[in-house]
């Protein structure tokens, strides 16, 4: 359920009806993949002020993430700066 604790024909937040079809409302933190390109974006930085450890750390932390393969190849500017 998307919502357990909405009272029974309680509006709903998550998935709304509209016309014509439905509205799936989430905040940007919920999607893998804002959080994905977040923790990308922090791990550049700390390579770039040369805590490459932790960059390392950081992105093996993001592709965690995922289950299966994230990408079959992954960006070239990925592979550039921590492969």
């Amino acid at each position: 359920m998307l919502e357990p604790e909405r009272p029974r024909r309680g509006r709903a937040a998550v998935l709304r009806s509209l016309a014509g079809g439905y509205l799936l409302e989430v905040p940007p933190e919920a999607l893998d993949s804002v959080a994905f390109e977040r923790a990308v974006s922090v791990a550049s930085l700390l390579a770039q002020e040369g805590r490459t450890r932790q960059a390392r750390a950081e992105i093996d932390r993001t592709l965690d993430m995922w289950r299966g393969t994230p990408l079959v190849r992954p960006p070239r500017t990925c592979r550039q700066h921590f492969c």
